[in-house]
């Protein structure tokens, strides 16, 4: 019988190795970006939801002081200002924007409503459906407000408020 020398060698070559941790680098690579992505997107999509429920709800307050208001005061498009009733005497609230915020002015207090609101708009209208400038013939008032914040596009909403007890 011959004498063999068997050469048993199990493992992997330097250049598998290279092969396989390049590879799984590259792998893990693509996976990490992908992840970055769709927490990326998250994120968006929750501030741009922010944006909307926040724009939902101070139109909403806006629109349910103003149904219930006595009357317009002046008549401008950039600004909202209306009297309404506190115990028994009547006060005048008036709402603009100013820095970003929608300030809500009543009896000399100045108190944001709501952040990221790039403008508001108002548009009245006799009970014709006309616009009118003349705060006497106002029934109905058409409130626009746009917001939004950076890295999300602007959002705008808008409600027809009809006055309840203008007059009263």
């Amino acid at each position: 019988m011959k004498n063999r020398i068997v050469n048993y060698e199990s493992g992997f070559t330097l250049m598998e190795l290279v092969i396989g941790t390049a590879l799984a680098g590259l792998l893990l690579g693509v996976v990490f970006q992908c992840l970055q992505l769709g927490v990326r997107s998250w994120l968006r999509q929750e501030q741009q939801l922010d944006v909307q429920d926040n724009l939902r709800i101070t139109l909403e307050l806006v629109a349910a002081e103003l149904r219930l208001s006595l009357g317009v005061g002046a008549v401008k498009s950039d600004e909202l200002c209306f009297q309404r009733l506190k115990g028994d005497k009547r006060v005048t609230v008036r709402y603009y924007v100013a820095n970003g915020a929608l300030i809500r002015e009543e009896d000399g207090g100045h108190p944001p409503v709501a952040s990221r609101i790039k403008s508001l708009q108002i548009r009245y209208f006799q009970p014709d459906n006309q616009e009118t400038t003349d705060p006497a013939l106002v029934s109905r008032v058409e409130v626009i407000l746009t917001a939004g914040a950076a890295g999300v596009k602007d959002t705008t909403l808008r409600t027809s408020v009809q006055l309840r007890c203008k007059g009263q």
